[in-house]
Formats: structure tokens, C-alpha cells, sequence
């Protein structure tokens, strides 16, 4: 059975809802937007050992840093590649970042998260890695 071909990788793009943003979904200028910022399937579970250089990654706490700036494995590199497509989105919104962290609820991998939402509609850091628990 061989690689899909690129097309057909190209089939299936999970898309978090951050991403979707304020695009008027069922225009054709929408779909296009979302197809070309959405990440193939497969692309989710490629080793990816790249950085992820976030605008607030200065004010992030060490567990975080070490999170976006080191190779992840399993869950936590989906969660790194989700991360990476939103945190690329929010680099090009004009919007301040918010220096003031968000505690997150339950048993999370990283206790605090900056609370920045750019133009996004609720903290991007805490929207896309919420899921990951010790």
C-alpha cells in the first residue's frame, strides 16, 4: 500500500476553532482561507523538532518554554503542531499581548498559561493545550 499521495493527505485537515476565526463559513473565499491555514492529518503526527516562537514566550513560564522550544513525542506534539498553526495566526494580529497569565482548571501539564487572545475570541494558549493533563 504505498504513501498517499499528496492530494490525497490533503483530504482530511483538522482545524481548531480558534483557526475558523470570524471567516463567514459557506463563502468560497473562506473556504479557501481555511483549506490554505489548516494542516493536513498526517502532517499532526510528523516529527516536527522546530521551535515554536511565540510572541509571548519571553513571559512563559519554564515548563511552557521547554514545551514549545524542545522536540515533543505523542499527544504532546499534536498539541505542538495545533499550537504552532494559532500561534502563526496570532503573530500577524496587530492586537497587545496580554502579560497576565491564565490559571488553568483540573490537573494540566502546564499550570499557568499566558491569557493573550490577540483577535481570537478566548486565550489561544488555553484553548489549544487544555487537553494535555499529567
Amino acid at each position: 500500500m504505498g504513501h498517499p499521495s499528496r492530494q490525497q493527505r490533503r483530504g482530511l485537515r483538522p482545524l481548531g476553532a480558534l483557526l475558523r476565526g470570524n471567516r463567514v463559513v459557506g463563502t468560497w473565499g473562506a473556504a479557501t482561507d481555511l483549506f490554505r491555514i489548516a494542516q493536513p492529518l498526517e502532517d499532526l503526527v510528523a516529527p516536527n523538532a522546530d521551535p515554536v516562537l511565540d510572541l509571548n514566550l519571553h513571559g512563559a513560564a519554564s515548563d511552557l518554554k521547554e514545551f514549545l522550544l524542545r522536540p515533543q513525542t505523542g499527544s504532546r506534539s499534536v498539541a505542538k503542531e495545533l499550537f504552532r498553526r494559532v500561534s502563526a495566526l496570532r503573530s500577524r494580529s496587530l492586537s497587545h499581548a496580554v502579560p497576565d497569565p491564565l490559571d488553568v482548571e483540573s490537573v494540566p501539564i502546564f499550570a499557568i498559561l499566558p491569557s493573550d487572545r490577540g483577535h481570537m475570541s478566548r486565550p489561544y494558549f488555553h484553548h489549544v493545550l487544555r487537553g494535555l493533563r499529567t
